[in-house]
């Protein structure tokens, strides 16, 4: 492989918390290779973000293929023509596919570009690759940031990622200027934005919350001003909202994207759920309340990276696998209350944000690890080991549930506090099935059992849930009770990291 090069095409047009989660890859494209020129691959809808970087020479706009894609439909022959021109035409010496799908990796071959950069763990396109990085896609504490520096690797790039770079426009800034002055707004006010939009990967905070969130905020501080934020399919929120509570200026749908991203720079705090709008929010410094209303979405890949925060997700009772973008039921939705954003908002305002990745990462783990433990033993001392342990989970807010006896020590001392499932005999091969529904139910990310019972079962049940769930239960070996909920984050993640994939 090369050590220089000249000509980098960045590929990557889809949804903006995609590309703004770049940037920090394409930061450490430009350290490592400082001479060469950087071109991004984009959308038109979100070129915006990328007016005023740092980190481009130039923008290539992706002419509805993308859209095509996330149809699900066949691009036609002669669009793949088009696009094997145009790059070729462009004499690009890698290409680096942030976005990994087979009409880009072949359209790159065809253009005949040399070095062909993408992550071996796609199967089906790495035969287009000539260079190959691994992201460990299944390594549920991952942040995004990471496993796109992860690709580079390669090219010699390693290290955890900086922090996300977006700049706005000198007239995007005079432009959200003149609202605010229009709206008597004065810079140095309490402004708190409410993003009432989320994307196709998440789902949407109960549309009454909003609502009741304004009151609440207005109540608690009265001198705040309250702008809202959204796209098209949030008016009917931004309505209800703006018609309930005197004095909100509601921006929804009436701002471009690079208005957006100015306007998001004049926030004193950010309260939105998990979608691209919160990681500009991030990019730009801005102190956030991120929600996370589903199951799907994890803090862990999709966390506020290094600007002060605070998270809010709660262990959903939702029985269902998780299927955000498609799913008709709204129980996680409106799970998230009110009144727990608006004490988050004051943690915020109080200094009590996460400020430190350290600390961000530990409580990322927290709200993502939905562990399942197993307990048969009817040893005295080992029964009062585990629910030491058991006890040390709960008081620091981890998500657990249990398997254990019916008539176990451990069930009556633990139900009603957390989620107990019990068997009327010691687990064996006709309990699979009931293990499966238990970790779909859960969520099961992290699988622990306590004692030597029926560890054989717990390991192919393990392996058995990736037919169930996005990512499959991790199995942690060992069968032990560790002396601290930080000792047992510690061995979860590196359990996580060990992942083949």
């Amino acid at each position: 492989m090369r050590n220089t090069f000249k000509n980098i095409l960045a590929i990557r047009p889809d949804a903006i918390g995609d590309q703004t989660l770049i940037t920090p890859a394409l930061s450490a494209l430009r350290q490592r290779f400082p001479e060469a020129k950087i071109t991004l691959l984009t959308r038109h809808y979100s070129a915006a973000i990328f007016e005023r970087s740092p980190l481009l020479d130039d923008l290539l706009y992706d002419e509805g293929l993308y859209d095509k894609i996330f149809k699900k439909e066949r691009p036609a022959w002669r669009t793949i023509a088009r696009y094997v021109q145009e790059f070729r035409r462009r004499k690009f010496d890698l290409a680096v596919f942030f976005t990994d799908h087979w009409s880009y990796s072949l359209i790159s071959l065809l253009a005949r570009i040399p070095c062909r950069l993408g992550d071996r763990a796609h199967l089906t396109t790495s035969l287009f690759k000539n260079i190959k990085g691994l992201q460990r896609w299944k390594d549920i504490t991952r942040h995004e940031t990471e496993q796109n520096l992860l690709l580079l690797e390669p090219l010699g790039i390693k290290g955890e990622p900086g922090e996300m770079t977006i700049v706005p426009t000198a007239d995007n800034l005079a432009r959200i200027k003149k609202i605010f002055e229009e709206n008597g707004i004065p810079t140095n006010a309490l402004i708190i934005g409410l993003h009432l939009g989320t994307g196709s990967g998440n789902k949407p905070w109960d549309p009454h919350s909003w609502t009741e969130l304004a009151r609440i905020i207005l109540s608690r501080h009265p001198n705040a001003r309250i702008i809202l934020s959204g796209g098209p399919k949030d008016r009917e929120k931004a309505d209800r909202v703006a018609g309930e509570i005197k004095g909100v200026l509601d921006l929804t749908d009436r701002l471009s994207l690079g208005e957006l991203v100015a306007l998001i720079a004049g926030f004193s705090v950010y309260i939105g759920v998990d979608t691209g709008p919160l990681h500009l929010a991030a990019a730009l410094k801005r102190p956030m309340v991120a929600i996370f209303t589903s199951k799907a979405a994890k803090p862990t890949r999709w966390g506020p990276w290094k600007t002060e925060h605070v998270v809010v997700r709660k262990k959903s009772a939702c029985p269902k696998y998780c299927d955000a973008s498609h799913c008709p039921d709204d129980l996680c939705q409106t799970e998230i209350k009110p009144g727990e954003i608006a004490d988050a908002l004051d943690r915020l305002l109080a200094g009590q944000g996460l400020k430190n990745q350290a600390d961000a990462f530990h409580d990322w783990c927290k709200k993502t690890f939905s562990v399942t433990y197993s307990f048969f033993s009817r040893d005295e001392k080992l029964i009062a080991q585990a629910a030491s342990f058991l006890d040390q989970m709960i008081g620091n807010g981890y998500m657990i549930s249990l398997i254990t006896a019916a008539d176990h020590p451990l069930a009556k001392a633990f139900d009603g506090r957390i989620n107990t499932y019990s068997f009327d005999r010691r687990p064996n091969l006709f309990s699979l099935g009931k293990l499966l529904k238990i970790f779909v139910l859960e969520n099961t990310n992290i699988l622990h059992p306590l004692d030597r019972t029926g560890h054989w079962l717990f390991s192919l049940a393990a392996i058995l849930s990736a037919n169930k769930l996005q990512i499959p239960a991790v199995l942690i070996k060992g069968e032990r009770c560790y002396n601290s909920s930080r000792e047992a984050a510690s061995a979860y993640v590196t359990a996580c990291r060990s992942t083949k994939y």
